[in-house]
């Protein structure tokens, strides 16, 4: 006998590799203060090439496409979802490049702003008064205002400085709200 031989006809299939993108959450921020964390990815072959592929960062961060920085000064308050794709180096010849994303979400609040001091010291009747109320929290530099009461006749606010200075030509009991007002010019971004 002669050789007997089979054939089959077989399909061979080559998954693409999975591109991971970490970490699984980012912190969140705070409206004037510096912000800056790092995006990764694994699988698939090195480098990787990050984008936003949907959404968007909060207003005044950026994406370093090349490093996967998301770095700057956050502006507005409010809760940004956005999706970061790492593309990675394999060439088109090789079915590449293959990608990978993981979607977002970073809350940016308003700063914690503190006016100190606590109560401010009495006054006395035609005498010098002289007390700085400070703001503290956000970012610097502050305004000072009174937003509700007076002070007594004689006595002013420096509104750059916060300084109460003057002389009390009225004796009696004032009461008075200051506020302050930080340099930092924040908008809202719509919650979703």
């Amino acid at each position: 006998g002669a050789p007997f031989t089979v054939s089959r006809a077989y399909t061979l299939t080559v998954n693409p590799p999975t591109v991971t993108v970490n970490p699984g959450t980012l912190p969140n921020g705070q409206a004037g203060v510096s912000y800056s964390q790092t995006v990764t990815a694994t699988g698939g072959a090195s480098p990787y090439t990050f984008a936003i592929s949907s959404g968007a960062l909060p207003t005044g961060l950026s994406l370093n496409t090349a490093t996967g920085v998301i770095s700057g000064t956050p502006t507005a308050v409010g809760s940004f979802t956005f999706a970061v794709t790492a593309s990675d180096s394999t060439g088109a010849g090789s079915g590449g490049p293959f990608t990978g994303f993981r979607a977002y979400t970073v809350t940016i609040s308003a700063p914690t702003l503190a006016l100190g001091p606590a109560s401010l010291p009495n006054a006395t009747y035609q005498a010098a008064y002289s007390q700085t109320v400070t703001a503290s929290g956000g970012t610097a530099s502050y305004t000072y205002a009174i937003t509700a009461g007076a002070l007594p006749a004689g006595v002013t606010l420096n509104t750059s400085t916060g300084v109460i200075s003057g002389t009390p030509t009225a004796a009696g009991t004032f009461n008075l709200t200051i506020t302050a007002t930080d340099r930092t010019t924040l908008t809202r971004a719509p919650f979703t």
